[in-house]
């Protein structure tokens, strides 16, 4: 193999360096304090990069649903007697809960233990004025709907407004049959 230097087109000018010399570093440009770029900045109109002072949170309000104020805590029973006393005492409006025969029944039946607990805990929210998620079915009878295991269902009426009587209970899947028993059970009272 021929040891050649390839040609660039050059011709010449390469066989000769020793007139080279490297060109001269440019000269960096002197640096602006942060004071004079800031008022440069200001000057040409542009934004500053600097975080604004966030405006001060709105302070969020509580609004009471119903006509009674709402209780849901969870709390001992003796608390909740404590409280039954004061609001008697005061005047406040507690509902009474009564039960039939027919719902006692059912619902000392029920083996679900956690749906057990969520009706009880609607109830003590009714007495509070707090019924939850209800809907009428006709009859003066009310419907309480608790979203857990088989859709539970609670039948009631009211007569007046301090008290609340629980007729019966089911699921989804009897809630025809179970609407007519409370429809039933509503006019023997």
């Amino acid at each position: 193999m021929d040891k050649k230097r390839a040609d660039l087109g050059f011709g010449s000018a390469l066989d000769d360096l020793g007139t080279f010399t490297p060109k001269e570093k440019p000269k960096p440009k002197p640096q602006l304090t942060p004071d004079a770029q800031k008022t440069i900045a200001e000057a040409a109109g542009f934004k500053s990069r600097e975080s604004s002072k966030m405006p001060p949170r709105k302070q969020l309000r509580r609004r009471r649903t119903g006509r009674n104020a709402q209780i849901n805590i969870k709390t001992t029973p003796e608390a909740i007697k404590l409280f039954n006393s004061i609001a008697d005492e005061n005047g406040y409006i507690m509902i009474k809960i009564k039960q039939t025969s027919t719902f006692s029944t059912w619902f000392s039946g029920l083996k679900d233990a956690r749906a057990k607990q969520k009706i009880a805990t609607r109830i003590q929210r009714m007495k509070f004025g707090n019924p939850g998620d209800i809907k009428p079915v006709g009859e003066g009878v009310s419907e309480m709907r608790i979203p857990e295991g088989k859709g539970y269902r609670v039948y009631f009426i009211m007569r007046g407004e301090e008290i609340v009587i629980l007729l019966c209970g089911g699921t989804k899947a009897r809630q025809s049959r179970d609407i007519e028993d409370a429809k039933r059970l509503a006019k023997e009272l």
